[in-house]
């Protein structure tokens, strides 16, 4: 049994001819019409439904000598859908067939080189084809980007909304984003590693670092963008604080009962509560040198044994701050602080306490409390 058949109508002298679709039933589906040329003028080819309704055409344009032409389509209410435009050629050169969407963008095109002894070559491009280097003031799509960087056109879009990527320099309606190619070779230029031999795992869960670059950096804090690849999805740009590593020190005193801390006010988030004395390691310093140091400036103290018990990272999830907590015994007086922003001074504070008054929300510095339950987890080592 026949699904459908095509019939073209016979053409009489100076009409157009039609070619009508039909169904296993006999039944009119559609038809391509063509229009008849006058001189000078384009043709058309017309697209009407059964009900007789014009679906869409095909113009087209008259050429001109030493013109291109142009095929455009419209759609059912006269909206230009697309074009392919025929460019002139010249002696000796090629020819490219190229194809514009609604908004004049390029789409693709097929491109004809002039033939050699070798004969012809066609090449297609899509956005843009490998080896192909666009120009100085080219506009890409998030496609073009995508293809560039050799990614998902998804990706684009998440380093878009986390600007994590150059801002678009043009967007046509709600979801059609350009950028200037020149800009997006720059960044990408950037972002790239200093070596040429990419990363490897070693382990099938960990996330590949493939490069980093600094956004702002002072002596107290660098914030970077690091290009990583997790084990499962696509590569994309990820926030890091990178900050000095500290050191704090928990000092008990003769009994072994108490340990010392300071109440004091912590601006960022408005908060009080009672910590160890510490600070941050200078870059010709040892951590346990750090933790000597501060506990001499902020209290005036020295102690006579002080050792490392842990190192933890404070936000391991996108802050490298390496905290090393020490402890220590046999505190003397031995010089007036130095410090005088560092609290209201040292209390001794039974360590059966501590309990009660981390549950209080009176402890909430990650120094200390780390130090804090380690003691009373295991003792004074």
């Amino acid at each position: 049994m026949g699904v459908s058949h095509l019939e073209l109508e016979p053409a009489t002298p100076g009409s157009g001819c039609r070619l009508g679709q039909w169904d296993s039933w006999d039944r009119w589906v559609s038809h391509l019409e063509l229009e008849p040329a006058t001189p000078g003028s384009g043709c058309r080819l017309g697209q009407w439904d059964s009900w007789d309704r014009w679906v869409s055409h095909l113009e087209l344009e008259p050429a001109t000598p030493g013109s291109g032409c142009r095929l455009g389509q419209w759609d059912s209410w006269d909206r230009w859908v697309s074009h392919l435009e025929l460019e002139p050629a010249t002696p000796g050169s090629g020819c490219r067939l190229g194809q514009w969407d609604s908004w004049d963008r390029w789409v693709s095109h097929l491109e004809l080189e002039p033939a050699g002894h070798g004969g012809l070559v066609c090449q297609q491009g899509v956005g843009i084809y490998a080896g192909w280097v666009p120009q100085t003031g080219e506009l890409w799509t998030t496609s073009d980007v995508a293809k560039y960087l050799g990614v998902k056109p998804g990706t684009v879009s998440a380093y878009r909304h986390r600007g994590q990527m150059p801002a678009p320099v043009q967007t046509l309606g709600e979801r059609t984003h350009l950028w200037e190619a020149a800009t997006i070779r720059e960044w990408h230029e950037h972002r790239r590693p200093k070596s040429d031999a990419p990363p490897e795992r070693t382990d099938p869960h960990e996330w590949l670092v493939h490069g980093e670059r600094d956004l702002y950096k002072s002596e107290w804090v660098r914030l970077s963008k690091v290009d990583v690849e997790p084990p499962h999805g696509s590569r994309f740009e990820h926030h890091v604080v990178t900050m000095r590593a500290a050191a704090m020190t928990a000092i008990i005193d003769e009994s072994g009962e108490n340990v010392g801390l300071v109440w004091r006010h912590r601006f960022a988030p408005d908060l009080w509560n009672w910590e160890l004395p510490g600070g941050l390691v200078d870059d010709d310093e040892e951590p346990i040198e750090t933790a000597r140091r501060e506990v001499r400036e902020e209290l005036g103290l020295v102690v006579a044994e002080i050792h490392h018990v842990v190192s933890f990272e404070p936000v391991v999830g996108m802050v490298r701050s390496p905290h090393h907590v020490f402890v220590a015994t046999g505190a003397r007086a031995a010089s007036e602080p130095t410090e005088k922003n560092e609290g209201a001074g040292l209390e001794w504070i039974a360590l059966d306490s501590i309990k009660g008054r981390i549950k209080a929300g009176e402890i909430s510095n990650s120094g200390t409390l780390v130090a804090l339950l380690h003691l009373l987890a295991f003792g004074i080592e």
